[in-house]
């Protein structure tokens, strides 16, 4: 199916610019691991799951959320998405505080690039960079039921596509082709 298709299509969130190198989670690989399998410390998010976010780095856990209050996390996004921040903060946040788990995704490992590297995949097209808001980047997913979502690639080239028509074109030709 094409829905099926798209699920193989990275979706890259880029979560810093440093000393000439990009860094970025991929937001749609979930991998068998759920929170709770980390161990106890990991009881407030127990259910959530753990995405593949690139092969660099040695099994780092790291996490995109949307609390500012999580201290030592870094604004990514206008509309106020974070990565990461001190995890003591965001245990207390979810247990003690306010914070919902589900306004929470985690990753293990990230890619990373040289910004020369980043901009030829862009220059080229194999990248199309879009704008996103924090809620359909941390929107849960729903792959059952009635209300099935659809993939989160095609709902940002989808939103995407207002501004860059050919952008649904791409989307167009999955869904029609396959």
């Amino acid at each position: 199916s094409p829905d099926r298709l798209v699920g193989f299509l990275p979706c890259i969130l880029i979560v810093k610019f440093k000393n000439n190198q990009v860094a970025g989670v991929m937001l749609n690989r979930r991998t068998s691991m759920l929170m709770g399998d980390m161990g106890n410390e990991m009881a407030p998010f127990m259910i959530q799951p753990i995405y593949l976010g690139g092969f660099d780095g040695d099994n780092q856990l790291s996490y995109i959320h949307s609390y500012p209050e999580i201290s030592n996390s870094e604004k990514i996004t206008h509309d106020g998405l974070y990565f990461g921040g001190a995890f003591n903060s965001v245990r207390y946040w979810v247990q003690e505080g306010t914070g919902s788990s589900f306004n929470f995704k985690f990753f293990i490992n990230y890619f990373e690039w040289s910004i020369q590297d980043f901009n030829a995949f862009i220059k080229s097209g194999i990248w199309h960079p879009v704008e996103a808001s924090k809620n359909s980047i941390l929107r849960i997913r729903d792959s059952r039921g009635p209300y099935k979502a659809k993939p989160l690639w095609t709902d940002l080239m989808c939103m995407a596509g207002k501004e860059k028509p050919m952008l649904l074109d791409i989307v167009s030709k999955i869904y029609t082709d396959t």
